[in-house]
C-alpha cells in the first residue's frame, strides 16, 4: 500500500484500492459489465487476491466506490469550510478532522 493509496472493501469481504489508476480501471470494468451483462469479469483485489465477479457484481462494486469517493470528497470540503469559518488557531486545532469519513 503506498503513499496516497486508498481502499475501500467490497462484497465478498475483498478490499478495492480506490486510487485514481484503480478506479480507471474498474470504470472500464463497469462500462464493459453494462455492456455484457452476462460476462464473468476477473479482478485483482488490493491484497492481490484474484476473484471472478459477475457483471452486476462489478456494476455494484463500482457504484459503491463511487458513492465512497463522493462521500470522501463531501467530507473534505466540510473540513476545508469548517477551518475557514473558524478565527484562531485554538478553534482550528479543535475541528475533528477524524469524524465523518466513509
Amino acid at each position: 500500500m503506498g503513499e496516497g493509496d486508498r481502499w475501500h472493501r467490497f462484497a465478498r469481504r475483498q478490499i478495492i484500492a480506490t486510487d485514481d489508476r484503480s478506479k480507471t480501471l474498474l470504470n472500464g470494468k463497469y462500462r464493459t459489465a453494462e455492456k455484457y451483462p452476462d460476462r464473468l469479469h476477473r479482478w485483482k483485489g488490493a491484497d492481490g487476491a484474484e476473484v471472478t465477479l459477475t457483471s452486476a457484481e462489478v456494476i455494484g462494486i463500482g457504484d459503491a466506490v463511487s458513492d465512497h469517493v463522493h462521500a470522501c470528497f463531501e467530507r473534505g470540503l466540510d473540513l476545508i469550510a469548517a477551518i475557514e469559518a473558524v478565527e484562531t488557531a485554538s478553534k482550528v486545532l479543535a475541528v475533528d478532522i477524524t469524524f465523518g469519513w466513509s
